[in-house]
């Protein structure tokens, strides 16, 4: 075999790797090769790009930069090595210089799919999304079969809360691979924020169908049912999802929420003190044990759990509010004022400066 035969095999065995993510054993490959073979820029970009997906834990990013600027130094007619150049630059949050390196592979060769791509990534991350999406259009044009740049347009329209039509790119990506339970869940989040909890539902059993074992999906299921008022749905749903990520003190805090809405406060109260245990900063945590508390007539203990949320966030207006209804609850006029009036103000504050950042 030639040199040229060599490498070609080389870069073929390095593809099927990464299928499987082995990116230690291309390291362990690449740098054998990379000492016969010192300045094959393929080989070159191969080890950048396995630095990058090690999280540089073998190389620090200031060295696989200089290795970067070292292959373009090689050869700058090389797209790759723009968009590996790019890609160091957005890992950086160097946006903008990334985005001309990503130029410079499009002036090279016009129709690569991957530049396009990574450009849109970029002006996304600017929250430039109508150039995002000029650019992920552009990629599909070249390749209307890229899974990657479907969803990542699909990102983006989210972005601009032009729903529906992120949904439809969503959809595209499941029809090139319909096991996609990532994509799934996008578009279960998607109809909840449209309020359409059934449909949200059917996405997250799709996912669920792919991966059992994915957390998130019966959370966010438990919280559709919950907006649909089926508690006792959502709760199969948490506890699915506890026992998947039992150190997770928020799913302990929506479980507590459902038995509250069941009125059976003390076993909603059992759940908010576990996640306290998990995590003693949850404010929601310490505001809802306060609320069962209150419900089981044990007004110290309420008071107790609303000073420790205030405590966490000084600036949580509900903690205040509810501290004034347990005032209010105990005759003390003066005291449930003041805590009315503080949270009054925290939320007149709060749309001051909606409105002053819009």
């Amino acid at each position: 075999m030639n040199n040229d035969e060599i490498i070609k095999d080389l870069l073929y065995k390095i593809e099927n790797l990464k299928e499987n993510e082995d990116f230690n054993e291309i390291l362990d490959i690449l740098e054998k090769y990379i000492k016969i073979y010192p300045n094959n820029i393929e080989l070159l970009n191969e080890l950048i790009y396995t630095h990058f997906k090690l999280d540089f834990t073998k190389l620090s990013i200031d060295n696989v930069f200089s290795l970067s600027r070292k292959v373009l130094n090689l050869n700058p007619n090389f797209p790759k090595s723009w968009n590996y150049y790019g890609l160091l630059n957005n890992y950086k949050s160097e946006y903008n210089k990334a985005i001309e390196c990503y130029k410079e592979a499009i002036s090279i060769e016009s129709k690569n799919a991957l530049s396009w791509n990574s450009m849109g990534l970029a002006y996304n991350n600017l929250n430039y999304y109508r150039k995002a999406v000029e650019c992920y259009k552009k990629a599909i044009e070249i390749d209307p079969e890229y899974a990657s740049v479907w969803n990542n347009m699909g990102v983006t329209y989210h972005n601009l809360k032009k729903f529906e039509t992120a949904i439809e790119c969503y959809k595209q990506v499941i029809e090139i691979n319909p096991q996609n339970a990532p994509v799934w869940f996008k578009i279960g989040v998607i109809y909840d924020d449209l309020t359409k909890y059934e449909n949200a539902i059917e996405c997250y059993e799709k996912v669920l169908e792919t991966d059992p074992g994915y957390a998130s999906a019966w959370n966010k299921m438990g919280v559709a049912y919950y907006n649909l008022k089926n508690y006792r749905e959502a709760i199969k749903c948490y506890q699915k999802a506890i026992n998947i990520e039992k150190e997770d003190p928020l799913l302990w805090v929506n479980l507590g929420v459902m038995y509250i809405h069941l009125k059976i406060y003390g076993k909603a109260s059992k759940y908010f003190k576990k996640a306290i245990k998990i995590n003693p900063k949850i404010e929601g945590a310490w505001i809802n044990l306060g609320v069962t508390y209150g419900k089981l007539k044990k007004d110290e203990s309420e008071f107790e759990c609303y000073k420790k949320a205030i405590e966490i966030d000084p600036e949580y207006a509900t903690a205040w509010y509810n501290m004034g209804e347990a005032n209010l609850q105990l005759g003390n006029k003066t005291q449930a004022y003041k805590c009315f009036e503080k949270g009054n103000q925290i939320e007149l504050l709060a749309e001051i400066d909606d409105n002053f950042y819009q």
